[in-house]
């Protein structure tokens, strides 16, 4: 079996890694966490969900391996770390 090592001296891994510190401090700051699966799911809808939650809440879409280190983080979202295969996004309220 081949080991890999990662630098986190790499611009990418970098942004991942803020961007798991933003969302772990957006979900800590919210109520309310739902996690919506974004297959078939039409542009327009999602567009009219952001709208409606423009004033008390927010959606977070992020790249399937992102959320899934945010949704493993999580101790009360861990169990929904499955769910993360497919793209989803977060709805905070």
């Amino acid at each position: 079996m081949t080991s890999y090592t990662i630098s986190l001296e790499k611009p990418a891994v970098k942004e991942k890694i803020a961007a798991i510190e933003k969302i772990k401090h957006e979900i800590r700051s919210y109520k309310t966490v739902a996690i919506l699966d974004l297959r078939k799911l039409p542009d327009a809808l999602l567009q009219g969900i952001r709208k409606k939650l423009r004033k008390e809440g927010k959606i977070i879409v992020g790249k399937k391996p992102v959320m899934k280190r945010v949704l493993e983080s999580d101790p009360k979202l861990a169990k929904y770390v499955s769910v993360a295969d497919a793209p989803i996004a977060l709805i905070l309220t």
